[in-house]
């Protein structure tokens, strides 16, 4: 089952975007994603979110309630996954020529999760738009690549190299297993 921590997609209204500072071009946007990223990921939560804060038409409450809700939440991520290991970039999505979205990659002992950053055009200058973290067991990754929530890593390798059409298999397995994600 599917966790998801923090979900904050909004639909702002015009006077709310007055007060954010747009960001003029996708290549700061992706530099706020990367420091902020790094932040969430030593659990400096509050540094994490105001670090977006400045770009983000969100109120200053909300944001507030956003950083008390992610602390108070994450000891049962760390519960379930165990202690961070590492933060690996995925990629970057257009979803629309004024809406993107970069996934992080956050590894723990016993399984994963991703950081999504959204960011908005409006005008000339990109805004924040929404930012969450989903969990995803092991299981469910090999459920859904090869069909079997037991599967071992040699046989996610093989699939994600099927998957994506690569010419071998994806080395070392933590580059596979990001690839299954």
């Amino acid at each position: 089952m599917k966790h998801t921590l923090v979900l904050l997609l909004l639909s702002v209204a015009t006077p709310v975007l007055g007060a954010a500072a747009g960001l003029p071009s996708l290549d700061e946007s992706k530099s706020l994603a990367n420091r902020s990223t790094l932040l969430l990921a030593h659990e400096k939560f509050a540094d994490g979110f105001q670090a977006l804060q400045a770009h983000w038409p969100l109120p200053a409450a909300e944001l507030q309630l956003l950083i008390r809700q992610t602390t108070a939440d994450w000891p049962r991520v760390q519960q379930r996954q165990g202690r961070t290991q590492g933060i690996t970039y995925i990629g970057e999505q257009r979803l629309s020529p004024t809406f993107t979205r970069y996934s992080y990659l956050h590894r723990f002992e016993r399984g994963s999760g991703q950081w999504h950053f959204t960011f908005q055009k409006y005008g000339d200058a990109w805004l924040m738009d929404g930012v969450a973290f989903v969990e995803d067991t092991p299981a469910e990754v090999k459920q859904s690549v090869v069909g079997y929530g037991r599967a071992e890593k040699g046989q996610v390798q093989s699939m994600v190299q099927l998957l994506l059409g690569l010419t071998g298999p994806p080395t070392p397995f933590d580059a596979s297993d990001a690839l299954a994600i």
